[in-house]
């Protein structure tokens, strides 16, 4: 009875909506208390439910969401706790309870929950994989290695990428350039088009010293980035990706250029050119100049996406002051969000009671606002025209 007792609470708590105002597959009918006639909740449903804040966190982390990460953890944090006080050697529990730790950052607090499962049952593969990511951030490259060969022979097939992105770190870690090509080549094999993947690849060639391929596959990196920035134009973190992809071209670019030049006896790169190479070492510095540009204009609509918290901001607290409303519609126009930019537009139109100070520049807003409108292709109001259902 007790038992039941408990699981009704933690599925209350999790079927509770979060600040992080998750999408609807998180509040599936698992999280529901049982109802009379209907068959008991079981630990597994519980788990089941905390799984699905959990992936939601780590979703909300990749993409910068901190808060509605925040949130989810928590609410993760509070079934686990409450489901672990009733089942505490419940390892499935304790897995995602180091999961968990290991996502706020309290790793000493993973590994002993890690290290208790693998005691237990020594090819969990989470456990192992746990265990193998706190290694690697901890520098131990050999206990990295032992768990992280425990874990992929056991991984699911959508986990074995992972695996081998953190065995390619282990072998870079202990000078292994060889193991460290190979390891990152599989993880792209796995998922040609993973970011993580292709990225350790073009590190793991550049230590190697395969400095065309390290290019090749920096480029393919640049090339699936701007697929996904026009695929999804608004999108914060894809335009992060798009820059630190970028980053990782023009880290290749100048390794690749430096070896066009004759060494001293340090193997540093001296300022004179190797026979030949005048006419492979200008094509790399005009692509660096057209790496450059094009950061230069992610800075740009990065330091817009910033502007835009503080002004949306500005804008809900002062609703009908036009500057802020143009302000608001010019910087989501610039962040590619139209639909958005298109109704601070119309909202601003549609204020009857300004709230600026100045008349005159109320009028001059609005005729900004109608011509932005125009170049648009939109109407200059929200609302339905007269007859319009």
């Amino acid at each position: 009875m007790r038992k039941r007792a408990v699981l009704l609470f933690v599925m209350l708590l999790l079927a509770w909506p979060t600040r992080a105002q998750t999408p609807p597959a998180a509040a599936s009918p698992t999280t529901q208390p049982a109802a009379e006639g209907v068959a008991p909740i079981t630990p597994q449903d519980v788990l089941r439910a905390v799984e699905e804040r959990l992936v939601l966190a780590k979703q909300f982390n990749r993409e910068g969401r901190t808060l509605e990460a925040r949130a989810a953890l928590m609410d993760a944090q509070r079934g686990l706790s409450v489901l672990l006080s009733a089942e505490p050697r419940n390892i499935h529990a304790q897995v995602l309870a180091g999961e968990l730790s290991a996502e706020v950052g309290n790793h000493n607090e993973a590994r002993n929950r890690f290290k208790a499962v693998v005691e237990v049952e020594s090819g969990n593969f989470r456990a192992n994989l746990g265990l193998g990511r706190f290694y690697v951030l901890s520098r131990l490259w050999r206990q990295a290695e032992s768990f992280l060969k425990n874990a992929e022979r056991v991984a699911p097939r959508d986990k074995v990428g992972e695996v081998l992105r953190l065995l390619t770190m282990c072998y870079a870690g202990q000078g292994d350039r060889l193991k460290a090509v190979q390891s990152a080549e599989r993880a792209v094999e796995v998922d040609p088009t993973d970011f993580e993947s292709l990225e350790w690849l073009v590190s793991a060639r550049i230590g190697a010293e395969q400095l065309e391929r390290a290019v090749e596959t920096a480029r393919a990196l640049v090339a699936g980035m701007l697929k996904d920035r026009d695929a999804r134009p608004a999108e914060l973190w894809v335009l992060q990706r798009l820059s630190r992809a970028y980053d990782v071209l023009r880290e290749a670019l100048k390794h690749y250029h430096n070896r066009m030049y004759r060494r001293n006896p340090r193997n540093e790169p001296t300022d004179e050119l190797l026979p030949g190479k005048a006419g492979d070492a200008a094509r790399v510095l005009i692509e660096l100049a057209r790496v450059a540009d094009e950061q230069a204009k992610i800075r740009l609509e990065l330091g817009y996406h910033e502007m835009l918290l503080y002004v949306e901001k500005a804008a809900e607290y002062q609703p009908k002051n036009t500057r802020y409303v143009l302000e608001q519609a010019g910087l989501r126009e610039a962040t590619r969000q139209a639909q958005r930019a298109i109704e601070s537009y119309q909202h601003l139109l549609e204020i009857t009671d300004p709230a600026d100070a100045d008349r005159n520049e109320v009028e001059q807003n609005r005729q900004v606002a109608r011509e932005a409108l125009q170049r648009l292709g939109a109407p200059l109001t929200s609302q339905p025209a007269a007859g319009t259902p």
